[in-house]
């Protein structure tokens, strides 16, 4: 769609009958499909550089390319990602927009690093010697984009070096030669880093050399298991498989222990809690203690042994914790809330025992009343208990003092005889409300008979409207004046 104010632009003659501007050519954005169109006017964007780059990758003009090379695009110029303009043109494979950019003086600077690199994978030092001393720059690299997709790839700009590739190859002597030629050991995040493959192969003369010369030891080695991602796993490989070799290392060269923890994973001990894996999580702790990876990690262990370690490393069994990060109406994850939603009757009465409160409330209670609860929120467990219709488990948390009048305001779209598709209703819920929606007489009565009260803020329950009318049973309950 062209934008409106281009439309009056192209439709408007100023009194001075000064000739509208033509617009020199239309950039076609194409990315997976062509969805957009947009129009540039050469004379009025100030950065060529970029705009060639977007002419090589979204449009293919080879007049448009030779126009801005005139305004002073450079064909040899890197662009902000580190990636050359011919690169983009092979990239995409666009044979034209490659002549083009070949006649307008582009040199195909990667076919030299590209052998650069290979010969750093085969080891082949006189090549090497052979490139530096015809003036090639040994920190030259390849930067390539990775495409994201289910088979694998990170969806990102990577940078590849020689240095990385002789790291790769376990080639000490290498790696020696290049970096006292001058390679840089200590690189940007994106690069891929020299230091990662020394220390996964367990190669520690060539991770001191590259140590000893600057490499940064906050290298990633991303690896993965099937339930969660894991983040500088390093401490966790050398705990999980009792490599006191590797654990020393790190430790002895002060290598940060990742105990940070991201919205959307979980740190090692959280893997490790997940496992039962007492002889990590022990030597996890005794390096540090994260607080909020401790009382994530209580969620993900029903041994009462493990519960006891992290309880006294400084977890709250009744801590909530929220997936989405910190304020953020997410789903909850609460020891208690986990027992109850899978009926796990023996898990409940364990963390009852270790402490867990009844009535635990959810990331949303603001300390009178529910503000209005997002889809995930749950309330109080004994709500929970009552809507999944467990009375084995509402037993348990009475007896534990869960609060039957607890409330919460809720909201509801019932079909009535004028709205077939529903009208609004917010009202207060309780466990006995629970129970009389769920048409269940036996939870009505037993919580009629533990306190429950038929009047929740003024409004007696019996008249309150539900979805379907309260079945006779249940309303002679509620009639009742006990």
């Amino acid at each position: 769609m062209i934008p409106l104010l281009l439309l009056f632009n192209l439709s408007c003659v100023n009194r001075n009958n000064n000739k509208i501007k033509t617009i020199e050519s239309t950039v076609h954005l194409i990315e997976n499909e062509i969805k957009a169109a947009e129009i540039i006017d050469v004379k009025k964007e100030a950065n060529y550089q970029d705009s060639l780059i977007k002419a090589i990758k979204w449009n293919k003009d080879t007049v448009l390319i030779e126009n801005y090379v005139k305004k002073g695009a450079e064909v040899n110029k890197r662009d902000e990602t580190g990636i050359y303009p011919l690169y983009w043109a092979q990239y995409y494979s666009y044979e034209e927009v490659i002549k083009k950019l070949v006649n307008l003086g582009a040199i195909d600077f990667n076919k030299e690093v590209e052998d650069f690199l290979k010969y750093c994978k085969e080891g082949k030092i006189d090549s090497i010697k052979l490139l530096i001393n015809n003036g090639f720059d040994i920190n030259s690299y390849r930067v390539f984009y990775e495409e994201s997709n289910e088979g694998g790839g990170c969806g990102c700009t990577c940078i590849e070096t020689g240095l990385y590739n002789a790291s790769k190859m376990q080639n000490i002597d290498l790696v020696r030669f290049l970096i006292d030629r001058g390679a840089n050991v200590y690189l940007p995040d994106e690069a891929l880093q020299p230091l990662e493959p020394a220390i996964k192969k367990r190669n520690f003369e060539l991770a001191k050399l590259l140590i000893n010369n600057g490499a940064s030891k906050n290298v990633t080695v991303c690896e993965f298991d099937y339930d969660f991602a894991i983040y500088g796993p390093s401490y966790y490989n050398a705990l999980n498989k009792a490599d006191t070799v590797l654990l020393n290392f790190l430790l002895d060269n002060n290598f940060p222990y990742p105990d940070y923890l991201w919205d959307w994973s979980y740190g090692p001990l959280c893997i490790a809690v997940k496992k039962d894996d007492f002889f990590v999580v022990d030597n996890l702790l005794k390096i540090s203690k994260n607080l909020k990876e401790i009382n994530t990690a209580i969620n993900f262990s029903k041994s009462e042994k493990m519960l006891r370690i992290l309880l006294q490393n400084g977890a709250a069994i009744n801590n909530r914790y929220s997936w989405a990060g910190e304020g953020y109406s997410g789903e909850v994850i609460n020891p208690l809330y986990t027992a109850v939603t899978t009926e796990d009757i023996d898990y409940v009465n364990l963390l009852i025992k270790l402490g867990a409160d009844p009535n635990i409330l959810d990331a949303d209670y603001n300390g009178n009343n529910h503000i209005y609860a997002s889809y995930f929120t749950i309330g109080a467990p004994l709500i929970e208990a009552v809507s999944i219709g467990n009375m084995e488990i509402v037993k348990l948390l009475i007896k534990a003092g869960a609060n039957v009048n607890f409330s919460t305001r809720k909201s509801y779209y019932i079909e009535t005889e004028n709205n077939k598709y529903g009208e609004y209703f917010v009202m207060w819920e309780t466990p006995l409300t629970v129970a009389i929606r769920n048409n269940d007489k036996a939870l009505v009565e037993l919580l009629i008979k533990n306190g429950a009260k038929k009047v929740v803020h003024g409004d007696l329950v019996k008249n309150y409207k539900f979805e379907k009318p309260i079945s006779p049973e249940i309303l002679e309950l509620l009639s009742e004046k006990k």
